[in-house]
């Protein structure tokens, strides 16, 4: 962060570097050479949204077709798991952990459905396994997939601060300990309909999706990874589901679901846009969301203008102008397919 002067903050604070290496010397603070849109070379999903003005994303997402097919439970009955974690009694320092709770219990939910976590199988996560531990003990479970989540986050979104700063206090990683159970068994409840090995055949869990996106003359490549794609019929019905375990479901959740279903129908050109699903853990609530490939193609490149471009309200001022009519036509998707009112 070149913006930041690096002197004063260790003029203020005692800076404990936790790595091997010593610090890299800080760049000179400068500016941007041009104005207007500057795309990054690498944009991951879940920053995609981030920091965009809140008014943007609600006039934007509302031009998607959004059912909010399942209300929040009340309060008394959300699952009151921590959305932060405290990580140093004595200074007061907490690490939030809501985004990784989503994650922890979509693991769980795969242990469950199929006996195994496969984004850990192929690394040294399960060797990090101590012999007279097994994840068939459930308190055990809770603790090594928060802490594999965590790390995970860190390995995947290349920020890991967290990461270090919770294995540097000797955290214990127990927060989801006493919530794991209740919490997988709320998501697995979405799926009653199936039998268990049929959905064991059917679901896949963190699916890897990138492409490349074009916009004027500049490149970025979108990355990320699908919390469960739900893919039926040989490909032909996929519903792609985003889980959260947050207060309230958010727009810039949304996009971020959006940008899942525009990753997965580019690749796969010849089947239909899938079906987007919102899943809040926490309060039981669940939105679906209906576009087309065209559209979600136009609201990912209008929320990257404005998030990247210096004239932010002049990019959503015409970013409405070429959506009059987008809501009407998106709406008419739901009359056609009777399975997205289920």
């Amino acid at each position: 962060m070149p913006f930041v002067n690096w002197a004063a903050i260790k003029s203020g604070a005692n800076v404990v570097n936790i790595e091997d290496e010593p610090s890299q010397a800080q760049y000179k603070p400068g500016r941007p050479s041009r104005l207007d849109l500057i795309l990054p070379k690498r944009i991951n999903v879940t920053t995609a949204a981030r920091y965009v003005q809140e008014e943007a994303l609600d006039r934007i997402v509302n031009h998607l077709d959004i059912r909010k097919v399942q209300p929040s439970l009340p309060s008394s009955r959300w699952i009151d798991a921590p959305d932060k974690v405290r990580t140093d009694l004595v200074k007061n320092h907490w690490e939030p952990v809501s985004d990784v709770n989503g994650l922890t219990v979509t693991l769980d939910f795969e242990y469950w459905l199929t006996g195994k976590v496969a984004i850990f199988m192929n690394g040294g996560q399960m060797e990090r396994i101590p012999a007279n531990k097994t994840l068939e003990d459930d308190t055990f479970r809770a603790v090594w997939l928060s802490k594999e989540a965590i790390r995970y986050d860190a390995d995947a979104s290349g920020f890991k601060s967290r990461w270090r700063q919770m294995v540097y206090k000797r955290h214990r990683f127990d927060w989801m300990v006493r919530h794991l159970a209740v919490s997988t068994r709320r998501l697995s409840e979405q799926f009653s309909e199936y039998s268990r090995s049929e959905l064991a055949k059917d679901l896949t869990m963190e699916v890897p999706l990138q492409q490349q996106l074009s916009m004027d003359d500049q490149t970025t490549i979108l990355t990320g990874r699908a919390d469960m794609i739900h893919s039926r019929s040989k490909g032909r019905d996929v519903a792609i589901w985003e889980v959260k375990f947050v207060t309230a479901l958010s727009h810039e959740h949304v996009i971020q679901v959006v940008i899942y279903g525009y990753l997965w129908a580019m690749a796969n050109q010849k089947q239909p846009f899938p079906r987007l699903v919102l899943y809040n853990v926490k309060n039981d609530e669940k939105w679906k969301i209906r576009t087309t490939l065209e559209y979600a193609k136009r609201v990912i490149e209008e929320v990257l203008r404005i998030k990247y471009t210096a004239n932010k309200q002049r990019c959503i001022d015409d970013f409405l102008k070429g959506y009059a009519n987008v809501q009407e036509e998106v709406a008419q998707l739901w009359s056609e397919d009777p399975s997205c009112r289920k």
